[in-house]
């Protein structure tokens, strides 16, 4: 599986609860890194991200408000205040944050190589079969 909801969760919650814990991801991971289909894990994150790079206040309770305040919506019915509520009631050890960044930005990864290799694939098949191998290997190198 290249996509880990409950772990995308697990990091709100933990940058909800400690934002501090952001400078220690902050220089490899981003709201790219995050993949669901409505984008509200992203979206979060990128409102908690800017919020903590301009040194503001942040809680589960101020996002939500600035969410409101914002009147943004998802493609499905969920509240995004209500969700980010939700999110900052579950409990989180602090420390976590770091850890669950790398897991989700190895799943990052993977989708991305996954993706390339797919490509690779498509290009190999309509490759006319004159092709020498530099040329097979160029094609190649320049997708990845």
């Amino acid at each position: 599986m290249l996509h880990d909801p409950t772990l995308q969760q697990k990091l709100l919650t933990a940058l909800l609860k400690f934002p501090q814990e952001w400078l220690s991801v902050r220089s490899f991971f981003s709201e790219d890194d995050v993949l669901d289909g409505d984008y509200k894990d992203s979206l979060v994150l990128s409102i908690i991200r800017q919020a903590i790079e301009k040194g503001e206040d942040v809680d589960a309770n101020i996002i939500a408000q600035r969410i409101e305040r914002m009147s943004l919506r998802t493609e499905t019915d969920m509240s995004l205040p209500e969700y980010v509520l939700a999110l900052g009631k579950r409990n989180c050890a602090q420390g976590l944050t770091l850890k669950l960044a790398k897991e989700l930005k190895k799943l990052s990864l993977r989708r991305e190589l996954a993706a390339t290799g797919e490509e690779i694939a498509k290009k190999m098949e309509s490759l006319d079969s004159s092709a020498s191998y530099s040329e097979i290997i160029e094609i190649s190198d320049t997708i990845y």
